[in-house]
């Protein structure tokens, strides 16, 4: 099931959708949830530049919608959506993680790959959505105050605790010093100067 999540101060939600179900229940709808699904993911990078005052993530996801049905009659009008849609959730992801890991040239390789293999054209909206999903697993869940949210911890996280615990090790600092630093890394709260560094 998706978890919905809260874009700034809006009142507008995104979706961390499993990456999977979106290629799964595209199939078993027979296409329909991908124009569902299509619509909604450029309604939510639309609603993201609205909350951010951000440029170029697009401004009217009705017209993503109609070049994916009835525009997939013409044939070209979905490739050119998809096109500006890849470049709309880089845009996207460079505002919000400092850099875009959407790879516009894998994109393009499953889809030509899927004239080869139609199978490879079914993982084009899961990787997607996996990427997409970077963006909305920052931001609160409604009903959890951010607070509460729980906080990844990350490799300069991880680092930062070793040094502190080579700190306490070495008597540098106290239990009790190194536990309050702890805490304060693993909630992404600032840095006080207890650590005993100058």
């Amino acid at each position: 099931m998706a978890e919905t999540v809260q874009i700034g101060d809006t009142g507008h939600t995104a979706k961390v959708r499993h990456p999977v179900a979106v290629p799964a229940l595209s199939v078993i709808t027979i296409g329909i949830y991908y124009v569902y699904w299509w619509y909604q993911v450029n309604r939510e990078v639309v609603d993201l530049g609205r909350a951010r005052d951000l440029t170029g993530l697009g401004d009217n996801p009705t017209l993503s919608l109609l070049a994916v049905f009835p525009g997939a009659l013409v044939i070209v009008p979905p490739y050119v959506s998809l096109y500006n849609g890849v470049k709309r959730f880089q845009r996207a992801q460079q505002a919000t993680l400092g850099g875009s890991t959407l790879n516009g040239w894998m994109v393009l390789g499953l889809l030509v790959g899927a004239f080869v293999v139609p199978f490879a054209a079914l993982i084009v909206p899961g990787y997607i959505q996996a990427e997409l999903n970077k963006i909305w697993e920052t931001h609160p869940r409604p009903g959890i105050e951010p607070a509460q949210a729980p906080a990844a911890v990350g490799d300069a996280d991880l680092d930062r605790i070793k040094k502190l615990a080579e700190l306490r090790d070495s008597g540098a600092i106290s239990a009790e010093e190194f536990e309050a630093e702890k805490a304060r890394v693993l909630h992404h709260r600032p840095e006080s100067s207890t650590t005993g560094e100058p």
